[in-house]
């Protein structure tokens, strides 16, 4: 295995930070400080970063829907931390794909990979997104139009369309949107623009991920498929 993708593997950065700091000296194997790029090592090495010893980690790819109230923190304090309901060993390690607060639920995409999630992250295919959301009063239908306008005209993707509209059968204060965004809370600022707050965020599906045979607080490990798929994008 190449130096970089261990130490990224263990959780400590991304694997263009493990170079950053491999080429600065602070990485050691056996004693021996290496700072050639691409170098590989054995699973017997001793591997040490900043005089500290690295231990691999097993990759995790983990889907939850996720509960209103919950936050994604790697401090203990929050009574209400997503990490407390995913029982693995040091879930608190996780990392979101995607920001998440306490107004939002739904399909959330966690993960100890830190390459895995960057490259997601920084990823130029456009991602579908479906979500709800609930505003603190009714959306006026000529608002709702100019939001509209607003979403169009600063897609990054537009070639794909977005989709927004009212929830059929419910009341004026749930809206349907279909995005491309790669940051959902752009979103929000479009509604928050004219005067609506965002109540709760409901994401049913990421891309490839969806939150069907989930309830709300349950969690599953990813398939071998769904993460070929998300590697991909």
């Amino acid at each position: 295995m190449r130096l970089n993708k261990f130490i990224s593997n263990s959780g400590i950065c991304s694997r263009r930070e493990a170079d950053k700091f491999i080429s600065m000296g602070l990485v050691k194997v056996n004693g021996k400080v290496i700072t050639k790029m691409g170098y590989k090592i054995e699973p017997k090495d001793n591997v040490t970063f900043d005089e500290i010893k690295i231990n691999a980690e097993n990759l995790v790819y983990v889907l939850i829907n996720k509960p209103k109230g919950y936050i994604l923190s790697k401090k203990n304090q929050y009574k209400k931390n997503i990490t407390q309901l995913i029982n693995i060993e040091n879930s608190s390690k996780l990392i979101s794909l995607h920001s998440s607060n306490r107004k939002s639920t739904g399909v959330l995409f966690l993960s100890n990979d830190q390459a895995f999630v960057d490259n997601l992250k920084n990823s130029k295919n456009p991602i579908k997104k479906i979500l709800e959301i609930t505003l603190d009063k009714k959306l006026i239908k000529s608002d709702l139009e100019k939001i509209k306008k607003k979403i169009f005209s600063k897609s990054h993707f537009k070639r794909n369309k977005e989709i927004i509209n009212f929830v059929s059968g419910e009341l004026k204060n749930k809206v349907g949107v279909e995005t491309f965004y790669k940051d959902i809370n752009e979103i929000f600022n479009f509604f928050e623009f004219f005067g609506y707050k965002i109540i709760t965020s409901d994401v049913s599906v990421w891309g490839p991920l969806n939150k069907k045979k989930l309830e709300r607080g349950q969690w599953r490990f990813l398939s071998k498929d769904e993460i070929s798929i998300l590697k991909m994008l």
